[in-house]
């Protein structure tokens, strides 16, 4: 005799004020498998594609929700540049920009960034953030002395950190 419990999956939740969940490309669910079930995420879209300029392609409405919630800024004009790559410092400031619009608040200081011994090559304009990040345990260094935040972020470091954040946030297990 197998006893199986019901899945029970958790509703998506309803799109946050300005943004839509649009079907079609624009709309980006993810599902993780538990052992409780399926978790389900969506990425809305902005209900205005103003927030940057960039030519219309698939990720046009997540960048567009990212951009309104003031995670992406795009480079100087503000373009959006799908192609290029962004250093570690770059991927910790947007990591830090999510926790903020997921509600995340925490007194910060730079003595966070003190374990580095490329400390002083941390941008200014990156260092609370990337303080931020390395306080909730979301960013690491490359080792534990090393932070390198002119390298290019990898596939994997990217994965990694979104990852952490999104357990960080309680979006994910």
């Amino acid at each position: 005799m197998h006893l199986v419990a019901p899945v029970v999956t958790p509703p998506i939740p309803s799109a946050p004020s300005g943004l839509i969940a649009a079907p079609g490309d624009a709309q980006v669910s993810l599902a993780w498998n538990t052992v409780t079930g399926a978790t389900y995420y969506r990425i809305y879209q902005s209900r205005s594609n103003n927030a940057l300029m960039f030519q219309v392609s698939w990720f046009v409405g997540a960048v567009g929700a990212a951009a309104k919630a003031g995670i992406v800024t795009g480079f100087e004009k503000r373009v959006f540049e799908p192609n290029a790559s962004i250093t570690r410092e770059q991927m910790a400031v947007m990591i830090s920009l999510a926790m903020k619009t997921a509600g995340v608040v925490m007194t910060v200081d730079e003595g966070q960034l003190s374990s580095f011994t490329d400390a002083k090559s941390i941008h200014e304009w990156a260092r609370d953030s990337l303080a931020h990040a390395v306080k909730a345990g979301i960013v690491k260094g490359v080792s534990d002395s090393l932070f390198v935040p002119e390298a290019d972020a990898t596939r994997a470091e990217a994965v990694v950190m979104i990852k952490r954040f999104l357990q960080y946030v309680k979006f994910m297990n």
